[in-house]
């Protein structure tokens, strides 16, 4: 989001007591991390990190709504037991402008998403809509992501500007 901010889901950093990053396969040297932010499940599902001593190249945010059967991209490291530690992206369209039963926060995407995906940034147009979830269970790709429109308001109330 900013050089040295990263969101994801709470529920990604909730025994989170370690932090590594990487980027194109090479770990970056930080200092450490504090959560600036962090919202439970039930509210929206997103924590705010600051990073201690990175500068990161931040992905810009979109301030517009999902677009019904807009295409999107979806980044994450899903199973890394299974699948290995890389970065995996997959692809799919926005499927529905709402989310689980309705929710107005998040909307409906059917690109695949598993364990893993969560925290995830959704990009559509080179920006960033939305954050990977959650997905339905004992369905096929119906899956969420929280809207960027969403997530800028926390933002501001920590005075963080994303990009």
């Amino acid at each position: 989001i900013t050089k040295d901010i990263l969101i994801t889901n709470a529920h990604v950093i909730n025994k989170m007591n370690e932090l590594d990053i990487y980027l194109d396969d090479t770990r970056i040297s930080t200092t450490g991390f504090e959560v600036v932010g962090e919202f439970s499940e039930d509210i929206l599902d997103l924590a705010i990190i600051r990073v201690k001593g990175a500068r990161l190249d931040a992905c810009p945010m979109s301030s517009e709504e999902p677009k019904l059967g807009e295409d999107v991209f979806v980044y994450g490291y899903p199973q890394i037991e299974y699948q290995g530690t890389d970065l995996k992206v997959t692809k799919g369209i926005v499927s529905g402008k709402k989310g689980f039963k309705g929710d107005e926060s998040t909307f409906q995407i059917d690109a695949a998403i598993q364990h893993g995906n969560s925290g995830g940034p959704i990009v559509a147009n080179g920006k960033v809509i939305g954050l990977a979830t959650s997905f339905l269970k004992d369905s096929q790709n119906v899956n969420f992501g929280i809207k960027s429109s969403k997530i800028s308001h926390p933002l501001k109330a920590y005075g963080i500007t994303p990009k």
